[in-house]
């Protein structure tokens, strides 16, 4: 089985290489732990934690003041998540080579941009003024950018499909994502007013 460390190496190693760091996941895909999996999305939360306590707000609309930290964390984890196993399905009904573990890990790959450079720009921003923004958005963009490019090509590498088969997939998937988010709306909505009524009916009662 691969060492944890060798898989969280291949993540740093996807920032300078893509090819090479999704090629050292898809030789491994047989013995994949769930730990870098986990270790890169608490990462990912604990950076979004130090941007929102931490950044310029006249260059942001967080404010830390009114942010809750758990919603904060909950939004910017659920995207990754809810696309590895939206992305998972789709390929897997279209001739894919992935399990879940292994898309899961190939996407926090991807967002490991993102874990890297929120700090520097959460510093960045304290040395900014308000005329350079549109320095600072663009930075932003270019990260998400960044992200976005590397998890179009983890899905063809990893499935061997060509690019066309791989764009297409990946429009059905993030349509999937978007799905599984109505579902969950849905869901939470349904349970809020079903604790409504009980709760109404409970205070009748008394």
């Amino acid at each position: 089985a691969p060492g944890n460390v060798n898989m969280m190496r291949a993540g740093l190693l996807v920032l300078k290489s893509p090819r090479d760091g999704f090629e050292i996941l898809k030789l491994n895909r047989s013995g994949l732990s769930w730990l870098p999996v986990v270790i890169i999305f608490g990462l990912m939360a604990l950076m979004r934690i130090i941007y929102v306590l931490n950044v310029n707000f006249s260059l942001s609309s967080v404010e830390p003041a009114q942010s809750n930290i758990f919603l904060k964390i909950v939004k910017i984890l659920i995207l990754p998540l809810t696309w590895s196993l939206a992305i998972f399905l789709v390929t897997s009904i279209a001739d894919g080579e992935t399990k879940l573990r292994e898309i899961a890990l190939a996407t926090g790959y991807c967002v490991v941009p993102y874990v890297i450079f929120t700090l520097p720009l959460t510093l960045l921003s304290q040395i900014l003024s308000l005329e350079e923004a549109g320095l600072y958005r663009f930075l932003q963009i270019a990260i998400v950018a960044w992200i976005i490019i590397l998890i179009f090509f983890s899905v063809m590498r990893l499935n061997n499909y060509s690019f066309s088969k791989t764009l297409g997939l990946c429009i059905v998937g993030l349509l999937l994502t978007l799905l599984i988010w109505g579902v969950g709306l849905l869901f939470f909505g349904l349970i809020g007013q079903v604790y409504s009524f009980i709760s109404g009916i409970l205070l009748e009662i008394r």
